[in-house]
């Protein structure tokens, strides 16, 4: 029934264009240095080149949102060993690798940067947080800690045990700074950053035998001589994780209890997904988690979060977008609307619908789309392509139809995205206890991840042959509430009403609609300019968050004005 039980575990990753050509990627270890004031850190960098032609005349940059490192160089490597002279530009052969050594000096300052080939031709490197990210502290009597995991495969992959789900790894660690007490943890970052694993570690000989019993976290006083750890990582049942080893990684963290800074190393994770949702071989239903990137954006400067939605009626995403205006930072949220959409599974020997999807197998989504925002109400038309697989995974394209289209003065539409998927399947009526009537809303979320904002909900009695329901929602069951609450600065008011549907495929679901209709707002209140002018409308649908939690997303929309936003409502049952 779920394809993600306890978290959404997707998201939405931009290469550069041309798509999928990109040829360079990069990676960086350690991922954490730090030296005295006005020594020299030193970090490893290899680049590799997968395409059909050399990148000639490379040198490294660094990328950071804040600042920059003010001194930078690296010296080739090889056979490990530094060659030739610092700074000089350097080749990747077609289908080959340049190892380089990268060293900066400083004093009293820490940076976190993306390291990143750039070659003639402009081609780069595109930099992914725990890839080819590194922190660089410089400051006297500190730690410097030094790990690298090893994983079964000896790939960087940790494989999940698709049976157990679970996945075990070695970690070896020295730190030829200061002594200190260090605590050991571990977590997914990129796409994974809800806890969705769970970490056990214990501290081992040589030969790999626990010392102790596995812990979450483990303190050890960490020197000179190396130390060694086992990690087991733990996937819940029902998630799986896509192989998208640019995004989806596991963190190993070692942080110095005396000044906590932190050393970190990281590798890829892959479960495949084993429980398999028959529903969707015909229609991949759900909330996504999305992580946005402009096309031409290498360095990772704008990465903006957001959802995408695929329900029975409609398919919409939305991305928290930031722009500058005078100095200050300003965070809006742009909504993308679809239509005209089909699914075909491909490739062509992949069986008809109503049928499990093979292995290897995917359905493809196309269409249209528009994208509108509540920053300006600029809009823009793309076509898009989806392609899902049985993994939890997506890969889709948004394409503007023109080249006006994603022009504006402070923040471009995504224009040319490659997107990953996965996440919370819709319910059907029997799966709630007490069924409709049981559901109450107890809870208002600014987004539909249930962690945001939010405002507690009053609501009236649930009414089956209310004034809002036409007679067709009533001879369907549906069931309305009046709702009322109080968020930025407004107290907002209106009615919500669910009712039983079915997907394409004809599966059960049950669908979430209502209106805002009032909202009172304080002088000044941060809701005013969005809440206190429209009346919205609301369409959504049951989503199943947990066993026995279920919560209502809902696109919150203007029918006045190209203004809209993804909002979520926490249910409560009998």
């Amino acid at each position: 029934m779920l394809r993600s039980a306890a978290a959404l575990i997707a998201g939405l990753f931009v290469l550069s264009a041309p798509a999928q050509s990109q040829t360079l990627q990069s990676s960086v270890l350690p991922n954490a240095r730090v030296v005295a004031n006005d020594e020299t850190a030193t970090v490893l960098m290899t680049v590799l080149n997968s395409g059909q032609t050399d990148a000639t005349n490379c040198t490294v940059a660094s990328s950071a949102r804040g600042s920059t490192l003010s001194d930078l160089h690296w010296t080739q490597l090889v056979a490990g060993v530094p060659t030739g002279a610092q700074d000089a530009p350097f080749s990747v052969l077609a289908g080959g690798r340049t190892d380089l050594v990268i060293a900066s000096t400083d004093s009293g300052s820490t940076y976190t940067v993306g390291l990143r080939a750039v070659c003639d031709g402009g081609v780069e490197s595109p930099v992914y947080t725990g890839v080819n990210t590194v922190t660089l502290s410089f400051r006297n009597s500190s730690s410097d800690i030094l790990p690298i995991i090893s994983t079964l495969s000896g790939d960087g992959v940790i494989r999940f045990n698709p049976t157990t789900r679970r996945a075990v790894f070695a970690v070896a660690a020295v730190n030829i700074g200061v002594e200190r007490n260090v605590r050991i943890s571990g977590r997914s970052i990129g796409l994974l950053d809800e806890p969705t694993l769970s970490t056990q570690i214990c501290e081992t000989d040589a030969s790999g035998v626990c010392l102790s019993a596995r812990t979450a976290t483990v303190d050890v006083t960490l020197g000179a001589t190396p130390r060694f750890f086992s990690v087991a990582v733990t996937a819940q049942e029902g998630d799986g994780v896509p192989f998208f080893p640019q995004l989806i990684r596991y963190e190993l963290q070692f942080e110095d209890q005396t000044n906590f800074s932190r050393a970190t190393t990281t590798a890829a994770l892959y479960l495949p997904l084993q429980t398999y949702d028959p529903a969707f071989a015909n229609w991949p239903d759900g909330v996504y988690r999305l992580s946005a990137r402009n096309a031409d954006d290498v360095t990772g400067s704008n990465v903006s979060p957001g959802y995408l939605v695929i329900g029975n009626e409609e398919v919409a995403a939305s991305f928290t977008q930031e722009r500058t205006v005078e100095f200050i930072r300003q965070t809006f949220d742009q909504v993308v609307t679809f239509d005209s959409l089909s699914f075909t599974r491909l490739p062509t020997d992949c069986g008809v619908n109503g049928t499990p999807l093979p292995e290897g197998c995917r359905i493809q989504m196309t269409g249209s789309a528009r994208a509108l925002d509540t920053g300006n109400g600029d809009a823009g038309s793309f076509t898009v392509r989806c392609d899902f697989d049985r993994d939890n995974g997506a890969r889709c394209r948004f394409t503007p139809v023109a080249s006006s289209d994603i022009s504006r003065p402070s923040v471009d539409i995504p224009s040319d995205i490659v997107a990953l998927g996965g996440g919370f399947s819709l319910v059907g009526a029997g799966a709630i206890p007490g069924g409709l009537e049981g559901l109450d809303v107890s809870r208002f979320f600014r987004d539909i991840t249930g962690i945001g904002d939010s405002a507690i909900v009053s609501t009236g009695a649930a009414r089956s042959g209310d004034q809002y329901l036409s007679p067709e929602l009533r001879g369907q069951g549906a069931i309305a509430r009046d709702i009322s609450f109080t968020f930025e600065g407004c107290t907002i008011t209106g009615y919500i009403y669910f009712f039983p549907a079915t997907k394409p495929d004809g599966t059960p679901m049950v669908a979430v609609g209502g209106r805002i209709s009032a909202a009172s707002c304080e002088e000044g209140a941060a809701g005013a300019a969005f809440w206190g002018d429209y009346q919205f409308t609301m369409r959504g649908h049951v989503l199943q968050i947990s066993s026995g939690v279920f919560s209502a997303y809902t696109h919150t929309y203007s029918n006045a004005a190209d203004v809209g936003i993804f909002t979520s409502f926490g249910l409560s049952t009998p």
